[in-house]
């Protein structure tokens, strides 16, 4: 498309398509992986001589609705056409070809027919047993693109292969396409350190995976015991299984979102789905989601302490919110507890499972600490103040979602 701004990827992309069969993105966030490789999928589509068939897929739908399938639909929004685009089965045509999107929990169309072309996004968060049903189904290209948050399949699988092309990237290579605040907000988190070699600002891991596109580590990670799952527990009729359920509340507004999860217990595990992550929230604004929600009013709904003006406000408008209660080490006892648990999280839970992937333990001098780094924890903490309170005998939960 004569509109489009292509970056330095998308032509690495373009003389790749020629010479190899899988070409593996490995780079930072905002370095046009994912734009740079749908920008590729549609020109193959829509220039290709022989129809095509284009899958692109990612570990859920909800991820993949909010990923890649909503960049597609952004960037080809000028020449889009209702009459190309199945809606039910998630398919739009492109000239002769099709492009199919679709879920990789979603054995059927994994395990199903052959297609030309494959495109994974964000494919290190999918095993590789699945990864490679779909590699042995597909006739001529395979694009995946991961941010190196630590080794996974690639590296013991893939990269040695002839026919492997892995392509880096970094922020650097879409300054063209991505906005002067976005490239501020990434180099602010550049870390700076004293002359004795402190850390004094900025985020070390971050910077590494994320502004720089290098393998971290899942070594520290605060969370390890935890698993994705479609929903809430309910039985064959969609009745609630569990027996206690309550909410957490994380307040924020500028700089943080205001997170908020429900928290339920069944079958000796945690269940948790996130319901709010949103910057900018006034407390209207709240009890307004909270009723979209349909949360029952007489739920409890524990928050954090910090904020008794907000927690009042709440309150005065119908809803059943008390403080949690903080105290010394709380932070750390609050995060035991959550560890006793076996977390099961809902596909939906985006903000929360991209928390629970890189909330660390602060490190120094090669050592962990008894305290984790702040950051990546407001829908962790909004979890946090739920259980804790439960666990200390506070918590009058509710049975049913609309009881």
């Amino acid at each position: 498309m004569n509109n489009w701004k292509l970056t330095e990827v998308f032509w690495d992309n373009i003389e790749a398509a020629n010479k190899y069969r899988i070409i593996g993105h490995k780079g930072g966030t905002s370095s046009s992986k994912t734009y740079s490789n749908i920008q590729t999928l549609y020109t193959l589509a829509d220039q290709c001589r022989k129809p095509l068939k284009i899958s692109v897929v990612s570990e859920s739908f909800p991820h993949l609705r909010r990923g890649a399938m909503q960049d597609f639909f952004d960037l080809i929004d000028p020449v889009y056409d209702k009459g190309r685009h199945d809606k039910t089965n998630h398919v739009y045509r492109a000239g002769k070809s099709k492009i199919e999107f679709f879920s990789a929990d979603q054995m059927g169309k994994v395990k199903g027919p052959r297609r030309d072309i494959l495109y994974i996004n964000e494919c290190n968060h999918i095993p590789w047993k699945i990864v490679e049903q779909m590699i042995v189904r597909t006739k001529w290209l395979i694009f995946l693109d991961w941010n190196p948050e630590s080794e996974f399949w690639f590296e013991e699988k893939l990269e040695a292969r002839d026919d492997v092309k892995l392509i880096h990237s970094t922020y650097k290579k879409a300054l063209n396409v991505i906005p002067a605040s976005i490239v501020k907000e990434i180099e602010l988190r550049e870390p700076k350190y004293n002359k004795a070699g402190q850390l004094i600002s900025g985020d070390p891991y971050w910077w590494e995976v994320y502004a720089l596109g290098k393998t971290g580590s899942l070594e520290g990670l605060v969370y390890k015991h935890w698993e994705t799952v479609n929903e809430m527990p309910t039985d064959d009729e969609g009745m609630p299984l569990y027996k206690w359920i309550a909410n957490g509340l994380d307040f924020g507004f500028t700089n943080d979102p205001t997170a908020m999860v429900e928290v339920a217990f069944h079958d000796g595990c945690m269940w948790v789905n996130e319901l709010i992550y949103e910057k900018g929230l006034t407390n209207p604004d709240i009890s307004e989601r909270m009723e979209a929600l349909e949360i029952p009013k007489r739920r409890q709904t524990f928050a954090d302490s910090a904020e008794p003006k907000s927690i009042r406000e709440i309150q005065k408008m119908g809803w059943h919110i008390r403080g949690a209660q903080k105290g010394k080490d709380s932070i750390h006892s609050g995060i035991q507890v959550v560890q006793q648990y076996p977390l099961k999280v809902t596909k939906n839970s985006l903000n929360l499972i991209k928390e629970l992937r890189n909330y660390k333990w602060l490190e120094k001098n090669g050592d962990y600490m008894k305290k984790p780094v702040d950051k990546w924890n407001h829908a962790l903490d909004a979890l946090r103040y739920c259980i804790t309170m439960k666990k200390g005998g506070m918590g009058g939960g509710l049975l049913a979602r609309g009881s």
